[in-house]
């Protein structure tokens, strides 16, 4: 500050305040509380800085002459023309204006509010409206004034206001309309007003305007109406309490007092506010209604509940009743014995095993709905904890089922003698029944203590019996569903063929042959199926398997090309690749949706990928899909099981000895379940079309989704339970799970219930129609489907470089029987035999050779009175016999008969030759194969591309659930740890308590293992301690440079191995050129795929892409002749890998077009050597040995 520039107290407004007067001759700036913002801001202003550019320009005298410096100072002397630079320590932020927190007015008898809230209009400061009217018109009535007119006035008002008014909640206030709109602020301070505003202070219109009571209430009608037209939107709050208080959020009015927030909280809810939250409503009423009777000194007794707010407490007390009893003492509700006898009333109750009562009571709950179709069965076994515990005169808790006894003797034999044998239950099999429709709960019909080492045979047996009960009490089932453990689907397999009737759909040109059993009185078919989300399960699983590497034809599907896709914007977390669960269903949702299938085919290398992503995402969601047709369902899963049959036709013949289905393709036992997927569908179809055509058939809730939630609410009452409180705990389950299916509860997250299953069971969404789904395809549109399946199948097998002659169909089997020694023959040839073997195997012999007599009457044995009353019974059967039979018109009889056998003989002897069906030409037109083409030929036809757009437009339209908002930090759960560096240690940052946990779980597990895994890990381990050189030095004829150049193909820190590199690779006596694809390693007891590794320790498996070496040429082909589009693709122990090349200049193995390589010549002295008879042969006998060596 120079000295033309002064300060002075504010003698008008607080001691605190000063004026600021400046030498260019400015008008005084007020500084609130003596702060310097204002004066800052004036001197950066232009009018400032023109009057003193003269000064600012001339360089002070002093500053020729240097300071004197200190003697005692050792600092050495500062360059005085350059001036320091200035830190700033201020922030800009908005100019808050004048308001009641900015502009204190102790004496004031109204408040700033009143004045914005208050006013009709919001620009003030202007000269008197009449005034300004009669200059522009020459009048002082503005009703004269036309509307152009009118505006003209408004705008010359706005022009001329000094100051105006912002209502909005974020910046209500009265600003300058000279207002900077910024200010500087120091940090951590509230903001002022600029300068501009706070001159305002003594500005007359203003005080006058914060002076005046507005009106309000009744008198708001007195304002002229030309004033209020000025703002409509202010006018209407004005008018409208209402909708003053709409304006206004709830939060506000709960800070401001209660009487102003319970009227706006009316208003709200009035307003429909509280629409969507059902429960919230229901306690308001409950609260209310409470209040009000207590208020009258009435009872609680015969109160009522809306059903949102009773199903909401259900729940409540069947998690916990303590915290149901402290919700009802605070608030409203039930009591938990009005809660238990509800819930006793309602159903859930169950007996022990399969007993008819369960199931006659399930059939009157099923009643009460009003339905009479088909349904749904699921089995399904989890854990119990093993425990004897004493129930209504049984002991519960041995395997089998409760054993009844009569004395404390008799018990305490039970009891040792079931310990003893170690017959204690660890297993319950849960039996489920669901109505195939939303919204409806799902039944429990039997609750099995099962045995320990139950068989197929078992689990058969059981099925049966519980499929016998439904026919009896009348229960029509047309489904039962298993998970894919190979017990439960060889069970469903014995199932079939138990019964000898059947609904057949046929197509043997395509080796299809669907039987589906026809049980119970009238016969009914009964559907063994998978359930759907565990198979989605399974294919994501495929892909991340360290077992086998997925190869078909020229393109193969692995877990790097999963790793390639995490990363910002990804649909994939980093869990869903690496250390993944894989019974999370919200993982194999995410892995096999659209927005995956859309990364990955953005990257052409990874083709393999975007083929199987595709195949098997269509092939589950033909299941899931709320919105397919019937037909697209057949296309999309039988063109995946078509694909899939040629994948393994292409993999299993001998003309690829290197290449096999255990280790190139999907598990046998997951082939197994996806083929039944695609025989269950078409047989649910086909059987809903016969039986029940009116009733729509909604594929996704066929399955064990319904035992999933059972248990898993049982695991979120108690995660440890027994057999009996498992059984008392299923009237509290069935209480959860009718209220969240019915849409009444929201779920809670537990770990006890899988993410996927979770959201379409407590959100499942009713469709507005499922007519599309009661339109059932005939048989001929049916095998028009898989025709069209068929054929899209082999267009992509050919696009991906199978060889042609594996894309035929096997025919069709005969239909399996049960032969005469009772053991089953199933669909893959496995047999299951039976204990006793039959003497007359293979013999055809008559029915009636197998019917037993059994005598009622044995002689001299049967006291006479037994004798007497058996004849006496027989010869009554023979008088009622021989009575009906004389009500019978032998030649009338006789007439008829053969008046049927002659007309039967003509039909046999003079066939008609009825016309066989055809489909429509619309039907053709419209479900056209050239209309959805998913490999499409080039424009010079010479090549193929997959139809890209139309693949993401058919997994888009088919998505099957809609993915939830997300919590926590979704960056780092979709970041890519490879792109950082996996090197990077933590050892100076402290360990994280789930780090430690999961640590700890690794170590415990490691320590129980058993001997079995322990066993498996040494076979993976034999590769660590195999010694290479020992076999390197067996070859006599290997020259020095051979010899120098094998020195360096050890896996180092210099010579890492990683995806990419060559190796040599040694199998059965043959020596290959390998390039690497995937590497895994052994972490606790699993395959763990890693990026690379600097050592041969822990590793376990290779996949590799092998090249045939001959010797001399420059040239590998990796492919055989019969199948020139092919590549071979296989899954190694580590110890096959003879010898990494290392990155050398000059003699790197170079990929030519995937089909080939190149071997520069400075390598041939070392392959040479390599594939000599006498070295491959030394190399195996040692491999072998040390192999049997370990074995042992």
């Amino acid at each position: 500050m120079c000295e033309g520039c002064s300060i002075t107290k504010n003698d008008s407004g607080s001691r605190q305040d000063k004026i600021f007067n400046c030498h260019c001759g400015a008008p005084p700036v007020l500084l609130p509380q003596g702060r310097s913002q204002n004066i800052e801001a004036h001197w950066k202003s232009r009018s400032c800085k023109l009057s003193t550019s003269s000064v600012s320009n001339t360089r002070p005298i002093t500053t020729y002459f240097p300071l004197k410096r200190p003697c005692d100072s050792q600092t050495p002397i500062q360059d005085v023309s350059t001036p320091p630079q200035t830190k700033k320590i201020s922030v800009q932020m908005m100019c808050p204006g004048l308001n009641d927190n900015t502009w204190e007015r102790p004496r004031a008898t109204f408040k700033i509010s009143q004045c914005i809230s208050g006013s009709p209009s919001i620009y003030h400061g202007a000269p008197p409206r009449y005034k300004i009217c009669e200059e522009l018109f020459n009048t002082t009535k503005e009703s004269e004034l036309t509307e152009q007119q009118t505006e003209k006035l408004l705008q010359e008002l706005e022009a001329r206001s000094t100051w105006f008014i912002k209502r909005h909640t974020a910046t209500a206030g009265i600003f300058s309309s000279k207002c900077k709109r910024q200010v500087d602020v120091p940090p951590g301070k509230k903001a002022l007003p600029c300068s501009q505003c706070d001159l305002l202070k003594g500005d007359n219109s203003l005080k006058k305007a914060l002076n005046v009571e507005y009106a309000s209430n009744d008198n708001i009608k007195y304002i002229p109406t030309i004033l209020m037209k000025r703002d409509l939107f202010q006018s209407k709050l004005m008018l409208y309490e209402e909708l003053r208080l709409l304006n206004e959020s709830l939060e506000k009015h709960s800070r401001t007092g209660d009487s102003e927030f319970w009227t706006a909280l009316a208003i709200q809810a009035k307003r429909g506010f509280f629409k969507e939250s059902d429960t919230f409503q229901g306690l308001v009423k409950a609260v209310a209604v409470r209040t009000e009777r207590e208020a009258a000194g009435k009872t609680l007794r015969g109160m009522r509940f809306d059903s949102y707010f009773d199903s909401f407490l259900t729940t409540m007390a069947a998690m916990s009743p303590a915290a149901s009893k402290y919700f009802r003492d605070n608030f409203s509700g039930r009591s938990l014995r009005s809660i238990q006898i509800e819930r006793k009333n309602n159903g859930g109750q169950i007996d022990d095993g399969i007993v008819l009562t369960n199931f006659e009571r399930v059939a009157g709950y099923i009643k009460n709905y009003g339905y009479n179709g088909p349904l749904a069965l699921a089995s399904d076994q989890t854990v119990c904890v093993k425990s004897l515990r004493l129930h209504d005169g049984h002991l519960v808790g041995a395997q089998g089922g409760d054993v009844p006894f009569s004395d404390l003797e008799e018990l305490s034999a039970l009891v040792e003698n079931i310990v003893a044998k170690d017959q204690l239950c660890s297993k319950v099999r849960l039996y489920t029944i669901q109505v195939p429709l939303p919204k409806i709960p799902s039944f429990v019909v039997a609750l099995i203590a099962s045995y320990e080492n139950e068989t197929a045979e078992d689990i058969a047996i059981s099925h049966i019996s519980v499929l016998d009960y439904c026919s009896k009490a009348g229960m029509s089932i047309i489904s039962i569903g298993s998970d894919g453990a190979a017990t439960e689907i060889l069970a469903l397999c014995i199932f079939q063929k138990s019964v000898d009737q059947y609904l057949c759909f046929h197509k043997k040109d395509a080796g299809i042959a669907i039987q589906v059993p026809l049980v119970g009185q009238p016969p009914q078919p009964v559907v063994a199926v998978q359930d759907p989300k565990h198979a989605r399960k399974t294919s994501a699983n495929q892909l991340l398997s360290g077992a086998r590497i997925l190869s078909f034809g020229k393109f193969q599907a692995k877990i790097s090309h999963l790793v390639a896709i995490l990363g910002e914007g990804s649909p994939l977390y980093s869990h869903d690749v690496f250390n993944c669960d894989k019974q999370d269903d919200g993982r194999a949702y995410r892995t096999m949706n659209w927005e995956t299938l859309k990364a990955s085919l953005a990257l052409p290398l990874y083709t393999g990928l975007s083929i199987y992503l595709y195949l098997f995402g269509e092939l589950t969601d033909a299941w899931l899909c709320p919105s397919m047709i019937h037909l697209d369902r057949i296309r999309s899963a039988w063109t995946c099981i078509f694909f899939m049959q040629f994948w393994h036709q292409s993999i299993n013949h001998k003309s690829n000895p290197l290449m096999s289905i255990d280790r190139n393709g999907i598990s046998r036992q997951s082939y197994e379940i996806f083929r039944f997927l695609g025989n269950a569908l078409i047989g649910l179809i086909i059987s809903h079309r016969e039986y029940h055509p009116l009733v729509p058939l909604l594929p996704w809730k066929h399955g064990t989704e319904a035992c999933e939630h059972i248990f898993g609410w049982m695991r979120v009452i108690m995660p440890n339970f027994t057999v009996l409180d498992a059984r008392q705990m299923l009237p509290k389950v069935f209480a959860v799970v009718r209220n969240v299916m019915g849409g009444k509860m929201k779920i809670p997250q537990s770990d006890h219930l899988q993410s996927g299953y979770k959201y379409n069971f407590a959100n499942e969404k009713m469709a507005e129609s499922y007519q599309h789904l009661a339109n059932f395809p005939s048989d001929l549109e049916i095998t028009h489907e898989l025709a069209v399946a068929e054929s899209q199948a082999r267009k992509i097998a050919l696009f991906a470089g199978i060889n042609p002659i594996f894309l035929t169909l096997q025919p069709a089997k005969p239909s399996t029987v049960v032969p005469n020694n009772g053991s089953v023959v199933l669909d893959n040839d496995i047999v299951v035999p039976n204990d006793d073997e039959d003497a007359n195997e293979g013999v055809s012999v008559s029915a009636s050779a197998d019917y037993d007599v059994v005598y009622s009457c044995v002689p001299g044995e049967t006291p006479l009175s037994d004798v007497m009353s058996k004849a006496a019974s027989a010869i009554g059967n023979k008088q009622q016999v021989d009575l009906k039979l004389e009500d019978i018109d032998i030649d009338e009889a006789h007439h008829q008969i053969s008046s049927q056998a002659r007309m039967s003989i003509s039909n046999l002897l003079n066939p008609i030759t009825p016309n066989p069906p055809a489909l429509l030409t619309s039907f053709i037109a419209e479900r056209s194969e050239d209309k959805f083409q998913l490999v499409l030929p080039t424009l010079d036809g010479s090549d193929s591309n997959l139809n890209v757009d139309l693949m993401i437009e058919l997994r888009k339209k088919h998505d099957t659930e809609n993915q939830n908002g997300h919590s926590g930090n979704e960056k780092r759960k979709r970041h890519n740890f490879l792109l950082t560096g996996q090197g990077q240690s933590n050892s100076d940052q402290a360990p994280r308590p789930s780090d430690c946990s999961k640590l700890v779980a690794v170590i415990l597990k490691n320590k129980t293992s058993k001997g079995a895994s322990i066993a498996r890990m040494h076979r993976w381990n034999i590769q660590v301690q195999f010694n290479l050189s020992q076999v390197r030095n067996t070859s006599t004829h290997v020259n020095v440079n051979a010899h120098l150049l094998a020195k360096g193909g050890q896996i180092s820190e210099t010579n890492v191995l990683s995806d990419g590199k060559f190796a040599v690779i040694v199998k059965d006596k043959k020596m290959y050129i390998g390039k690497i694809l995937a590497i895994y390693k052994h972490v606790s007891g699993k395959h763990r795929w890693v990026a690379s590794a600097a050592s041969r320790a822990k590793l376990l498996y290779i996949s590799v892409q092998l090249f045939f070496y001959q010797p001399h040429h420059p040239i590998a082909t990796g492919f055989y002749n019969s199948s020139p589009s092919s590549r071979i693709f296989v899954h190694l122990e580590i110890a096959h890998l003879h010898h990494l090349f290392p990155v050398t200049p000059a003699l790197n193995i170079t990929d030519l077009n995937g089909s080939c390589v190149s071997i520069p010549s400075g390598l041939q002295s070392l392959l040479l050597a390599f594939s000599e008879s006498e070295f491959l042969n030394r190399w195996e006998e040692e491999f072998k040995a040390l192999t049997k060596n370990k074995k042992k």
